[in-house]
C-alpha cells in the first residue's frame, strides 16, 4: 500500500513538474545554403521547400532551456561537378534529397523571463537520409546516410505563444559518401523556424 501511495506522489509531482516546465507544438522553416566542397568536385546551393514538424522545449531556470525536435525536409542542390582538364563537366543538374531531422539546442533567454522576447540558441542538427532522386533517378551512393550540423542562432517568442528563429549552421560531418576520401563538404547556411506554442495556450 506504501508503495502505490509513492508511486501515486510521484505521478502528481511529475504531473506538477511536466505542467510548469514543459512547452510543445508545431513548428515549420526553410533551409538554404552554399555547398562548399574541398576536393576534385565542385557544388551549388541548397534549398528546402518547406520544412515541418514539432517541438518539444523544457525550462531549467528563470533563463535556460533544453529544446527537441524533428522535422520533415525536402531540400534540392544543384550544380555538381569537376573540372577536368581546364573543362566543365557537370555530375548533374539537381538532387532531391528527402530528409528526417532531429535536433536538440540549448537556449538561454537574455531578458531571464523564459519564453518571452529574445533568446540565444545553439546546439546539433541529426540529418538522416530517407530518400534521394538525382536528374530524377533514385541514388543510394552519392549522399551520406546521416550526417551531422552545428547551430548557433537567435529567436523572439511573442505574447502572442508566436516564436520565429534565425539558426545559422555549418554541417561538421562529411555529407558525401561519393569518393568521400577525396571530397570533404562544408556547407554553410541558415535555417528560419516559425513556432507556435500549444501549452500556452492550453493553460489558460
Amino acid at each position: 500500500m506504501k508503495k502505490i501511495k509513492a508511486l501515486f506522489v510521484l505521478f502528481l509531482l511529475c504531473q506538477s513538474i511536466t505542467a510548469q516546465e514543459l512547452s510543445y507544438g508545431p513548428m515549420i522553416g526553410f533551409t538554404g545554403y552554399d555547398v562548399n566542397i574541398n576536393g576534385t568536385i565542385n557544388g551549388g546551393a541548397g534549398f528546402s521547400s518547406l520544412n515541418f514538424g514539432g517541438f518539444i522545449d523544457y525550462q531549467l531556470n528563470a533563463s535556460f532551456g533544453v529544446r527537441g525536435s524533428i522535422n520533415y525536409s525536402v531540400v534540392k542542390e544543384d550544380n555538381y561537378g569537376a573540372i577536368v582538364d581546364r573543362t566543365w563537366n557537370n555530375l548533374f543538374e539537381e538532387a532531391k534529397i528527402q530528409l528526417l531531422q532531429v535536433n536538440g539546442l540549448v537556449r538561454f533567454d537574455v531578458n531571464k523571463t523564459y519564453n518571452k522576447g529574445f533568446y540565444l540558441t545553439s546546439g546539433l542538427k541529426v540529418s538522416n537520409v530517407l530518400n534521394v532522386k538525382i536528374d530524377g533517378a533514385k541514388s543510394d551512393d552519392f549522399y551520406a546516410k546521416t550526417y551531422l550540423n552545428f547551430m548557433f542562432g537567435f529567436g523572439i517568442m511573442s505574447k502572442d505563444h508566436i516564436g520565429i528563429e534565425i539558426i545559422p549552421e555549418i554541417n561538421v560531418s562529411n555529407t558525401l559518401d561519393y569518393f568521400s576520401d577525396t571530397n570533404t563538404s562544408k556547407n554553410y547556411g541558415a535555417t528560419i523556424n516559425l513556432t507556435y506554442n500549444l501549452d500556452s495556450i492550453f493553460k489558460k
